[in-house]
C-alpha cells in the first residue's frame, strides 16, 4: 500500500495480520517495516496491523525538504492510526508514537516503547552529557566520511556486525546518516515539547516499555524518566538483548504487546 504525504513524497506500508484488532508498527531510524514481520506473524490472528517505512527507508521515497524529519514522521503515523489502536514503537519510531499518542490520545489503546530515544529525557545525566557530546562528533565525522560514521552509528545501536552487510546496504545507511544526525533538535533538544510540564500527565492509556538489558545506558534513564511522569506505565527488561530486540527477541515484544493490549481491555472494561 503507498499514500502521498505531499506530491514529492510517496509512502510505501504494509498491511500485516487479519484480526479484528487495529495496530500500527513504526520502525527504527535505518530500518524498514520488514523488521516487524515475525512480531506479526505472531500477532496476526488478533490484528491487523500496518507498518510504514519512513521517508528515505524501505520502498518509501525521500524525505520532503524543508519539514522536520519528525513532524514529517508524525503525520505519516497519523495518517494511518485507526481509532482504538494498538502502537507499537522502536527506537525513533518509539520516539514517533509517544508524540502521537500525546496527539492523537483517543485513538491510542495501548502504547508499546521499545527503546524510545527521546535523549532529552535523560538530560541531567552523565550518559546524556556522554551521548550528546559523541552526537556531536558524529555530525562532524559525517561531514567527511559519512561511511565511517554510518559504521560508528551501527557499532552504537545496530543488532548486526558492519561486514555483515553488503556494500549496497552499507551506501544507504551512510546516506540515511543525514537524517540520524538531522533528528538532533527533536530527540536531543525535544524540539516538539513532548517532554513540556504536564503533558506526558495527560496521558492515561497503558504504555509498556521495553528495553535489552545490554543496551546503552542513556535509555534506562530515559525510560526512568518517562515512566515516572507517565500515569499507566510499566518496563519489561530482556535479558541477553541489546537495542534491536526487536529482531533478536521478537516473542518478548509480542508478550509485552499482548500484555499491554490486555491492560487497556481490562481498563475498559471496569
Amino acid at each position: 500500500m503507498t499514500l502521498d504525504l505531499d506530491k514529492n513524497t510517496q509512502i510505501y506500508s504494509r498491511d500485516l495480520g487479519h484480526g479484528d484488532a487495529p495496530a500500527l508498527l513504526l520502525h527504527c531510524s535505518q530500518g524498514h517495516s520488514g523488521m516487524f514481520r515475525v512480531i506479526a506473524s505472531k500477532l496476526s490472528e488478533q490484528f491487523h496491523m500496518v507498518a510504514p517505512d519512513w521517508p528515505g527507508h524501505g520502498k518509501s521515497a525521500d524525505w520532503a525538504p524543508d519539514v522536520a524529519y519528525h513532524s514529517q514522521a508524525t503525520d505519516i503515523a497519523a495518517g494511518l492510526l485507526e481509532e482504538g489502536s494498538l502502537v507499537i514503537g522502536h527506537s525513533f519510531g518509539a520516539t514517533v508514537a509517544l508524540r502521537m499518542a500525546l496527539e492523537h490520545p483517543g485513538k491510542v489503546k495501548a502504547l508499546v516503547l521499545i527503546e524510545p530515544v527521546l535523549f532529552a529525557a535523560a538530560r541531567g545525566t552523565p550518559n546524556y552529557d556522554d551521548g550528546l557530546k559523541g552526537q556531536m562528533k558524529l555530525a562532524k565525522i559525517l561531514e567527511e566520511d559519512p561511511a565511517l560514521a554510518a559504521r560508528l552509528f551501527n557499532k552504537a545501536w545496530g543488532g548486526a556486525k558492519w561486514d555483515s552487510f553488503s556494500a549496497e546496504a552499507q551506501a544507504l545507511m551512510a546516506q540515511q546518516m543525514r537524517f540520524v544526525v538531522g533528528t538532533g533538535q527533536s530527540l536531543w533538544e525535544d524540539e516538539h515539547n513532548i517532554l513540556a510540564p504536564g503533558r506526558l500527565e495527560t496521558l492515561t492509556c497503558p504504555v509498556h516499555f521495553i528495553r535489552g538489558a545490554e543496551t546503552d545506558g542513556i535509555i534506562e534513564c530515559i525510560h526512568a524518566y518517562l515512566a515516572s511522569r507517565l500515569p499507566n506505565a510499566a518496563e519489561t527488561i530482556v535479558p541477553e538483548a541489546g537495542h534491536m530486540v526487536v529482531l533478536s527477541h521478537p516473542q518478548a515484544v509480542v508478550d509485552v504487546a499482548q500484555e499491554a493490549w490486555s491492560a487497556a481491555q481490562n481498563r475498559n472494561n471496569d
